[in-house]
């Protein structure tokens, strides 16, 4: 374990400030933090669903327009099925979620 943490140190991974931000998007993401009750959880979630695949469509030197189009399919992903599209929907946020839903432009796939 301590070789693995030299090891990246030495490539300069910020392992405790990565840390201090999903322990924040814990806090502040009631959805997430039911769907990843741990840093592992989120931390997985994330890299499985939306960093590796948008760090690899970058080296392959994707159009801003793809690397977008990417965000809102992770967003739809996580935010608009199951249990979780109920929670957006409640009526305190309706109002404020369909003025942003028009709003937002969701990118075409060239």
């Amino acid at each position: 374990m301590e070789l693995r943490k030299q090891e990246t140190a030495q490539l300069k991974f910020d392992g405790a400030g990565v840390k201090k931000n999903l322990e924040y998007v814990l806090t502040r993401d009631k959805q997430l933090a039911e769907c990843c009750p741990t840093l592992l959880h989120l931390a997985n979630f994330l890299d499985s669903f939306f960093i590796t695949a948008t760090a690899d469509a970058k080296r392959r030197g994707a159009s801003q327009d793809r690397i977008d189009f990417s965000y809102f399919e992770f967003e739809d992903l996580r935010y608009r099925q199951g249990r979780f599209k109920r929670a957006t929907l409640k009526p305190q946020f309706h109002k404020v979620a369909t003025k942003w839903q028009r709003q937002r432009q969701q990118p075409q796939l060239p």
